[in-house]
């Protein structure tokens, strides 16, 4: 076992790739054990045998699943047993010795001569993949004669030597996908004659078990095919380019490849393919190849195809032609496919199409004409087309279809026909069509159904009829449609319903019926339809529903009724529905709720009843609710709330009652509900708040109980709310706060206290918050704050404090606050600022300063703040400004020293401020301008120097 890992290692780690056949491996093939563990006397030694094997296996174990085992694409081969790192590649000796069949070697920059020698015929597969070699030297793999799959995908190559792959004559497979080669002529191929596959392009394509599909990446840059080259390569039956830059294909290149059957030429920039014969001496580009079954020209720029292109191609089973600028197509251009199955030709510029295009293709399954301009399809473009099993047309034009454009197409599952301009549809339009699964017709202008339009389509799972113009519907339209599943009739102009419209469609599972002008509901319009799920019938004109509309449907789980003008539900509505998850009942005009609405249904999870007007809720309305998350009651006319409203919604989420009129709330309201992350309260009338309000809330986050009435709040009002992150208090009658009202909030973000009466903040108000984000504090009568009050919120980004009555600020009130972005102090009673203040904010953007009493600024106040864009200072008494103030703003924006009593202006005050793009100095006593004030302004816009004492001339 020794022998083995210690071969492994360095196998693996392919340290010896020049030794080869070394003294030191020979020996270690015939070592023999030198020590005998049962004749070692020391003890210490004798406890070593139990410990040895182990050991070495752990060690094994190790280096058998470490990096440099196996390959980091396992794609590109099954396995390998050794993967060497090599760098500048000169011998595989070593790899030799072990006669591996197949190996990946990583970090090549290079290869030099004789570098494979060793391995000989040994070797069947390689990979180069991922590495960095630009180019590949004459004659690199000549020793390698049995070699069958070479990769040197991704590996930056972009030159080929005239015969770098001489001596491959068993080669099968070359990946040479994602490098930056510019050209591929015959001569670099012209020693492979047992080349299969050949991969340039974006994508591999075959499905050989031995390797399977990388991820989808850049091909190569090559421009142009070259003629004839594949003569040398009689087995060719796989070829990739797709992913280049290729503008030209000449019509020899595929001279030779009589066995290709696989030609990618997708994602190039061809805008033309060589021309069809003028003479019979002159091939065609596809020529004499009979077995191609698969031909990929998408996502090129080609605007016409020539006469004759596909001509021969019997054994030809997909084309695609997608994504290109055709404007039409050659008559007759696929005659002849007999055994063609798929054509796209999607996302073209087609307007028209040539009759008996589809003539003879009897197998074909699969036709994409979508994304085009077609107007009119010619009569009979699908006819004896007995295997077609789905048609694509929509996004077009199409304002008519021919009558029998689908006759006899007995296997067609899929037919998509949206997004047109189809008025009508022709009478018997799907008749026969007893395989038909899906028809999509949304998105167009019908105003009516013919009678009998899906008679007769047992196996119709899905019709999509949304968004058209329907103001009615034939009675009996989906009559015997067993399979039916789906049903989109949503956004019509539909009034009303017929009875029974949905009669006997067990399979029936959505229903989308929204977005029309529906003001009843017939009786018994879901009747029996067990297996419904999803029922959309919001944006109508409903004043009422009919008792027992939804009785029986067991499996319904989501039930959409709002923006109608329901004013009151019928009892037991919901009755039975106990996998129902979801209700939309908001805006409607809902004044009252039954009694029991929600019984037995415990599956719920998400109910809406705001924009209503309710004004009271039945006790116990929610109880049983045990699995909702969401309850939204907001915009309503609820004055109060019943006790236990809550109780038992041990998984409620979020719960909003914002914009109602309460007054007070039950003690209790909220208890035991340990899952509640938002509260939404704001826009009431409360003027207390019960203790214990929240107690045991830990998961709540939000919080918001702005726009009351309040003008206290008890103490330990959120205590142990330490997720909690927004809390708005603002716009109340608040006076004083609490001590520690905020203690052990550890993730607060934002606190709004802005709009009320404070006048004093308690000392340590925030302490500890060191996320906070945002303090408002606005529109009170503070007028002073305490001595740290802002100590330790590294977090900090906005800070509100404008409008209140601070006639002083602490020293380093700010210090500290490195993320600080905006402060508003304007609008208060300051005629000082300490120095320093702003020392250390380094991401200050905007300082709000103005409407204060200020009649001097320290020098230094702005000093280090290079992100700084806006300075309000307008509405103070300075008289005058200290040079540099604005020294070093260079990202300053607005500078607002308007109504002051400033006389003169330093030198150079603006110097440096490139970004400045507005200077509000009016309303001042300046008298003239210092020469080249805003000399380098390059950006500036606005400047307002009216109202002051300004000579013609001066400055």
């Amino acid at each position: 076992m020794a022998v083995y890992v210690s071969i492994a290692h360095v196998c693996c780690a392919c340290r010896a790739v020049q030794r080869g056949q070394t003294p030191e491996l020979e020996a270690a093939r015939d070592v023999r054990p030198k020590v005998v563990w049962s004749h070692v006397r020391c003890p210490w030694v004798r406890r070593l045998k139990y410990i040895y094997s182990p050991c070495l296996t752990a060690l094994l174990v190790y280096l058998l699943i470490c990096q440099d085992v196996y390959p980091g694409h396992r794609g590109d081969f099954t396995c390998f047993p050794c993967r060497c790192s090599a760098g500048r590649l000169q011998s595989c000796s070593l790899a030799a010795q072990l006669q591996q069949e197949q190996l990946v070697i990583a970090g090549v920059t290079s290869i030099e001569p004789q570098a494979f020698k060793p391995l000989g015929c040994r070797l069947s597969r390689l990979s180069l993949a991922n590495n960095s070699i630009t180019s590949l030297e004459p004659r690199s793999f000549e020793h390698l004669p049995c070699l069958q799959i070479l990769d040197i995908s991704r590996s930056k190559l972009s030159t080929l030597a005239r015969d770098s792959f001489y001596g491959l004559e068993q080669l099968e497979v070359l990946s040479l996908h994602g490098n930056e080669l510019h050209n591929i002529s015959g001569d670099h191929l012209s020693h492979l004659p047992s080349l299969e596959k050949l991969l340039l392009g974006s994508k591999p394509g075959w499905d050989n078990a031995t390797l399977t599909a990388y991820e989808l990446e850049a091909g190569n840059l090559i421009k142009f095919l070259p003629p004839r080259l594949f003569e040398g390569n009689p087995h060719l039956n796989y070829f990739d380019v797709s992913g280049n830059n290729i503008t030209k294909v000449d019509r020899d290149t595929f001279v030779g490849a009589t066995n290709l059957q696989v030609l990618d030429l997708g994602q190039n920039s061809l805008r033309q393919l060589p021309e069809g014969p003028c003479a019979f001496s002159v091939p065609r580009l596809f020529a004499g190849l009979s077995s191609l079954q698969k031909v990929f020209l998408n996502h090129n720029q080609l605007s016409a195809l020539p006469d004759g292109l596909f001509a021969g191609l019997s054994s030809l089973q997909s084309l695609a032609l997608s994504n290109n600028q055709l404007s039409a197509l050659p008559e007759g251009l696929f005659a002849g496919l007999s055994r063609l199955q798929t054509v796209s030709l999607y996302h073209n510029h087609l307007s028209a199409l040539p009759e008996g295009l589809f003539a003879g293709l009897s197998r074909l399954q699969v036709v994409m004409l979508d994304r085009n301009q077609i107007s009119a399809l010619p009569e009979g473009l699908f006819a004896g087309l007995s295997r077609l099993n789905s048609v694509t047309l929509y996004h077009n034009n199409i304002s008519a279809l021919p009558e029998g454009l689908f006759a006899g197409l007995s296997k067609l599952q899929d037919v998509w026909l949206h997004h047109n301009h189809l008025g009508a549809l022709p009478e018997g339009l799907f008749a026969g069509l007893s395989g038909l699964q899906n028809v999509w017709l949304h998105n167009n202008h019908l105003s009516a159904l013919p009678e009998g339009l899906f008679a007769g389509l047992w196996s119709l799972q899905k019709v999509g009829l949304g968004d058209n113009q329907l103001s009615a519907l034939p009675e009996g339209l989906f009559a015997g449609l067993s399979s039916l599943q789906t049903v989109w009739l949503h956004n019509n102009q539909l009034s009303a319903l017929p009875a029974g419209l949905f009669a006997g469609l067990w399979s029936l599972q959505n229903v989308w019926l929204d977005d029309n002008q529906l003001s009843a509901l017939p009786e018994g319009l879901f009747a029996g339809l067990s297996s419904l799920q999803t029922v959309w019938l919001q944006n109508n004109q409903l004043s009422a529903l009919p008792a027992g509309l939804f009785a029986g449907l067991w499996s319904l789980q989501v039930l959409a009724l709002e923006d109608n003008q329901l004013s009151a539900l019928p009892d037991g509505l919901f009755a039975s529905l106990s996998r129902l998850q979801k209700v939309w009942l908001d805006n409607n005009q809902l004044s009252a709720l039954p009694e029991g609405l929600f019984a037995g249904l415990s599956r719920l999870q998400k109910v809406l009843l705001h924009n209503n007007q309710l004004s009271a809720l039945p006790e116990g309305l929610f109880s049983g609710l045990s699995r909702l998350q969401v309850l939204a009651l907001h915009n309503n006319h609820l004055s109060a709330l019943p006790e236990g409203l809550f109780a038992g919604l041990s998984r409620l989420q979020n719960v909003w009652l914002h914009n109602n009129q309460l007054s007070a709330l039950p003690e209790g309201l909220f208890a035991g509900l340990s899952r509640l992350q938002e509260v939404w309260l704001h826009n009431n009338q409360l003027s207390a708040l019960p203790e214990g309000l929240f107690a045991g809330l830990s998961s709540l986050q939000i919080v918001s109980l702005d726009h009351n009435h309040l003008s206290a709040l008890p103490e330990g009002l959120f205590a142990g709310l330490s997720r909690l992150q927004v809390l708005a208090l603002h716009n109340n009658h608040l006076s004083a706060l609490p001590e520690g009202l905020f203690a052990g909030l550890w993730s607060l973000q934002k606190v709004g206290l802005g709009n009320n009466q404070l006048s004093a903040l308690p000392e340590e108000l925030f302490s500890g918050l060191s996320r906070l984000q945002e303090v408002w504090l606005h529109n009170n009568g503070l007028s002073a704050l305490p001595d740290g009050l802002f100590a330790g919120l590294s977090s900090l980004q906005k800070v509100l404090l404008h409008n209140n009555q601070l006639s002083a600020l602490p020293e380093g009130l700010f210090s500290g606050l490195s993320r600080l972005q905006v402060l508003a102090l304007h609008n208060n009673h300051l005629s000082a600022l300490p120095e320093g203040l702003f020392a250390g904010l380094w991401s200050l953007q905007k300082v709000g300063l103005g409407n204060n009493q200020l009649s001097a600024l320290p020098e230094e106040l702005f000093s280090g703040l290079s992100k700084l864009q806006e300075v309000w200072l307008n509405s103070n008494h300075l008289s005058a400004l200290p040079d540099g103030l604005f020294a070093g703003l260079s990202s300053l924006q607005i500078l607002a020293l308007s109504n002051n009593q400033l006389s003169a202006l330093p030198e150079g005050l603006f110097a440096g401020l490139s970004r400045l793009q507005k200077v509000w100095l009016d309303h001042n006593n300046i008298s003239a301008l210092p020469e080249g004030l805003f000399a380098g302004l390059s950006r500036l816009q606005e400047v307002w120097l009216h109202n002051n004492s300004l000579k013609e001339g001066s400055g």
